[in-house]
């Protein structure tokens, strides 16, 4: 995914009125939401398409594994969502 794609999906949110601008956003959102609460189930893709863009648009997740050289983005993005959820119903 580049640049654009992740200004296209930014866009998306915002038309609908669904801009993820915080972890809290990330977290409450109820497609978020059916994953943490259900780890061992897979990612929706409109999970993973929002909290890829958080990460992405945040920093906070690595180049390499966005672009999936260094990494698995999907794996990456499953996994810090449930350390997000921990840290921030703990």
């Amino acid at each position: 995914m580049n640049k654009k794609d992740i200004e296209m999906l930014t866009e998306a949110y915002v038309e609908t009125g669904r801009e993820i601008r915080t972890l809290k956003d990330l977290l409450s959102d109820p497609d978020i939401q059916i994953f943490v609460k259900n780890p061992e189930e897979d990612i929706s893709d409109a999970a993973y398409e929002k909290a890829y863009t958080y990460y992405l648009s945040n920093g906070e997740m690595p180049y390499g594994t966005a672009k999936a050289r260094s990494g698995d983005p999907y794996m990456w993005v499953m996994d810090r969502l449930e350390q997000d959820w921990k840290s921030y119903i703990s």
